[in-house]
C-alpha cells in the first residue's frame, strides 16, 4: 500500500489520493448524468433544430471527475449507444424496418453490453 493510501485510510489510491466513493455511487452517477444529458440534448435539439452535443461532453466530464475512468467510459458508451439507437429507430420509423435496421440495433446492444461487462470484470489480484 502506498503512503498516499495509508495516509487517507483506503486501499485504492489514485494519483491524487484515494477514491472514497463506492462503485455503485460512481457508476450510478455516471449513468444518471449521461441519461440526463441525453434528455437535455434532445430537448435542446427540438427547440433549436441543431444538435447540442456539448451537454454530453459535460456529462462525461462530470462522470470522470466524480468517479474516474470507468464511469467516464460508461457515460460515453451510454450516450453513444442511445444516440445511435435513437437515430436508427427514427430512420426505421420513417422508412420501415428491414434486416439492416435490426442488425444495427443488435450491434449497438452488443457494444453496450460488451463495454458494461468489461467494466464489471474484476481485475486480477497481483
Amino acid at each position: 500500500m502506498s503512503a498516499v493510501a495509508r495516509e487517507h485510510g483506503s486501499g485504492s489510491p489514485s494519483r491524487y489520493g484515494p477514491i472514497a466513493r463506492s462503485a455503485s455511487a460512481r457508476y450510478g452517477l455516471a449513468l444518471a448524468v449521461a441519461l440526463l444529458a441525453l434528455v437535455v440534448e434532445r430537448l435542446a435539439t427540438a427547440s433549436a433544430d441543431e444538435p447540442l452535443y456539448a451537454v454530453l461532453v459535460g456529462a462525461v466530464a462530470v462522470a470522470i471527475w466524480y468517479g474516474g475512468t470507468g464511469p467516464g467510459i460508461l457515460a460515453v458508451v451510454v450516450a453513444f449507444v442511445v444516440l445511435l439507437a435513437g437515430l436508427t429507430l427514427s430512420v426505421a420509423i420513417e422508412h420501415g424496418f428491414d434486416i439492416l435496421t435490426v442488425a444495427s440495433l443488435l450491434i449497438l446492444a452488443l457494444i453496450g453490453f460488451g463495454v458494461i461487462g468489461a467494466l464489471l470484470e474484476q481485475p486480477p489480484d497481483e
